[in-house]
């Protein structure tokens, strides 16, 4: 190839990578990977998986997704809440839409690439369900983990400070907010060497 030749295709490439900047930032002349077609990130679109959380949410009152594995739901395993840090969790007085479902996947995108870590919904009004209750409408939005230990589920939300863990069984859905007579958490946030705490029993050794 000669040197004009080169010079020409250099040129090229980078108008192309220009042009495609203007409309990707920051994700320009990047290939894109399946993390970013499963979160929409080229197309800036809610996902399918953010479609479907929606309509699980709205459905069920709350929906645990893996991006790996889809629904959770009937799967046996005990879920918790193990991300207490600040911006790992969103609260709403609405159903979290699409959109917003799928700022907080791609937001989270590297820790929801774990296959422990989920998406996780709830809603609930002050007095009873998301279908039936009253009083205003809270839905949560945050990172859980799954194990099929009920015992380390219970030690999670007591080192995390979470007020209950949910068993996700094929037959029911069981919500747990006590052990051995004694409530799991209050939910309240957690000081700097609580939070450490936290996140050692999170990071514990597990098998996946």
């Amino acid at each position: 190839m000669s040197l004009s030749s080169l010079r020409k295709l250099v040129t090229g490439a980078a108008s192309f990578c220009a042009a495609i900047a203007l409309s990707f930032v920051p994700y320009a002349c990047i290939s894109p990977s399946a993390g970013d077609l499963a979160a929409g990130r080229m197309s800036r679109q809610p996902s399918t998986a953010a479609k479907e959380i929606d309509r699980l949410t709205h459905a069920t009152c709350g929906a645990t997704w893996s991006l790996l594995d889809g629904d959770r739901a009937g799967t046996d395993v005990y879920v918790v809440s193990v991300y207490p840090e600040a911006g790992r969790a969103q609260q709403f007085n609405h159903f979290p839409s699409p959109g917003e479902i799928e700022r907080f996947l791609v937001g989270n995108e590297i820790l929801l690439q774990d296959p422990l870590n989920n998406v996780g919904t709830y809603c609930e009004h002050d007095k009873g369900d998301c279908h039936k209750g009253d009083g205003a409408l809270n839905c949560y939005l945050d990172i859980s983990r799954t194990t099929k230990d009920k015992a380390r589920a219970i030690r999670l939300a007591r080192k995390c400070n979470q007020r209950s863990i949910a068993f996700l069984g094929k037959a029911k859905i069981a919500i747990i907010d006590a052990d051995g007579g004694k409530p799991l958490g209050d939910g309240r946030d957690l000081a700097p060497a609580a939070l450490k705490a936290c996140a050692a029993e999170r990071d514990a050794s597990e098998v996946k």
